[in-house]
C-alpha cells in the first residue's frame, strides 16, 4: 500500500466542539474510492443474494441476458 501524505485539519467552535474536517485533495480522493469499493461489493453481495434466493437460476432472479443488453445498447 503506498503510503499518503495526510493533511488532516479539524475545525472546532468557540466552545471547542468539532464542526468540520478538510482533508487534502489526495487523501479525500482515498476516501471515495474507499466508499465506491464498499459499494460495488455491497451491490455484488445483494446479487448473489437474489441469485441464491432464485435458486441459482438467474432467469427467475430477474437477471437479463448479456444478448438482450446488448441489443438494446445497439438500438440506442
Amino acid at each position: 500500500m503506498e503510503l499518503v501524505q495526510q493533511a488532516i485539519y479539524y475545525l472546532v467552535d468557540t466552545a471547542g466542539k468539532p464542526t468540520a474536517v478538510q482533508v487534502n485533495w489526495e487523501t479525500w480522493q482515498r476516501i471515495m474510492g474507499a466508499l465506491e469499493d464498499a459499494e460495488d461489493v455491497a451491490l455484488a453481495q445483494a446479487a448473489l443474494a437474489e441469485l441464491d434466493a432464485a435458486g441459482g437460476d438467474p432467469d427467475k432472479a430477474g437477471w437479463l441476458r448479456l444478448e438482450v443488453l446488448e441489443e438494446a445498447w445497439n438500438r440506442d
